[in-house]
């Protein structure tokens, strides 16, 4: 298996979990927006999961050693993006510093 087809791979997969997943559990109704958030968690960190034990699959089992690399990147991604996620979810990490700045970029932007 060529590298390029491991990276596209989880590109595609990474995009599908952080686009997808909010689309299929979440409804609009107008400009409101309605999230299923218990079934948005177990979707996404399940999705993290999958890549994560597939790319350690791979790159246990892969021959190539610039395939099993490739691999073992993309398995670190996928455990470093579960963790953070995990985290978030629990409500460990917080993103208002996140909203202040924007806030203050605003405030700065709108004076002009």
């Amino acid at each position: 298996m060529h590298p390029l087809f491991i990276h596209v791979g989880n590109c595609v997969w990474i995009l599908l979990i952080l686009i997808g997943v909010p689309n299929i559990t979440g409804l609009q109704f107008g400009k409101l927006f309605v999230s299923a958030t218990p079934e948005f968690q177990m979707l996404t960190l399940g999705g993290f999961g999958i890549g994560l034990a597939a790319n350690l699959f791979g790159g246990w089992m892969l021959r190539g050693n610039k395939q099993r690399r490739a691999c073992w990147k993309w398995a670190g991604a996928h455990a470093v993006l579960l963790v953070i996620n995990y985290l978030v979810f629990n409500g460990q990490i917080h993103f208002q510093w996140l909203k202040d700045a924007l806030l203050w970029l605003k405030k700065i932007i709108g004076s002009f």
